[in-house]
């Protein structure tokens, strides 16, 4: 072959499973360099993700000691989507707004790959470190309540797609948020909101009435019921619906994140 041929070949985008094994091989490497930056303070993340909802689930257990077997699932799971929500929301919102006030996205411009695979391995090692400590929140939950449940494992389909469905609302943050620590300041506050406006303490109907309504714009109100029904022995169609719509969510943070993200530093 000669060396125009060989030239005219490189030039041409790969199409089929060269473009997906492409593609794929991009998303390895982006993500083990974001697993990188984060993988030595994985204690401090896990601690971060679950001190806050450790510390309600024990007032919880001291506060409603006396609550029924229903209420006790709605505290459990209920602190479990606040650990799920954590590392979304912080996490990523502070790692991509560093990510913006270091000029970094200003080197992965300069690079072949896709701002898809960027976010995406960015959100997938936030789901990543989002797992031992929900696992930790529900083993928790169960001891401090003396109750005992074993979870369906279609649980592994909300552990996932819960804070991939938040991923989008914590890396808008990190990337429009100017730096860092306005960032952690906004993530806060969301959080607060998403939080106290879901009904993952308390059944639906106890909300008022216009909560109830704009509770089903967020993603934490089908995850705690999802995770409800996989702690309740029994998988209904509304489990389904609620994986769905959490499906839903995570694609379209997911697409208006990487149409948003602009590269170019502030």
């Amino acid at each position: 072959m000669t060396t125009q041929a060989r030239t005219l070949r490189m030039a041409v985008a790969p199409t089929g499973w060269a473009r997906l094994r492409r593609a794929l091989g991009t998303f390895g490497d982006l993500f083990f360099i974001q697993f990188s930056s984060v993988r030595t303070a994985w204690q401090w993340i896990f601690l971060i993700s679950s001190v806050l909802p450790l510390g309600l689930l024990f007032f919880l257990s001291i506060v409603a000691a006396g609550a029924h077997r229903g209420m006790i699932v709605y505290f459990i799971t209920g602190n479990v989507v606040v650990a799920l929500m954590m590392n979304p929301l912080f996490m990523l919102s502070g790692q991509l707004a560093w990510a913006r006030q270091s000029k970094a996205f200003d080197f992965y411009a300069g690079l072949p790959i896709s701002r898809t695979m960027v976010i995406l391995a960015a959100i997938s090692v936030s789901v990543l470190f989002s797992v031992p400590g929900t696992i930790f929140m529900l083993i928790a939950g169960m001891a401090l309540f003396h109750l005992w449940i074993v979870p369906s494992p279609l649980i592994v389909l909300i552990v996932l797609l819960s804070p991939t469905a938040l991923s989008g609302l914590g890396a808008s943050i990190g990337i429009l948020a100017p730096n860092q620590q306005v960032a952690g300041v906004i993530a806060n506050l969301v959080m607060v909101i998403v939080m106290f406006l879901s009904p993952i303490y308390t059944p639906l109907s106890r909300l008022p009435g216009l909560l109830q309504v704009t509770s089903h714009l967020l993603p934490p109100t089908y995850a705690a019921a999802g995770l409800r029904e996989t702690l309740g022995g029994h998988i209904s169609g509304e489990f389904w619906l609620d994986v769905l719509i959490l499906a839903v969510f995570s694609l379209a943070s997911i697409y208006l994140v990487t149409a948003r993200l602009d590269w170019r530093s502030r």
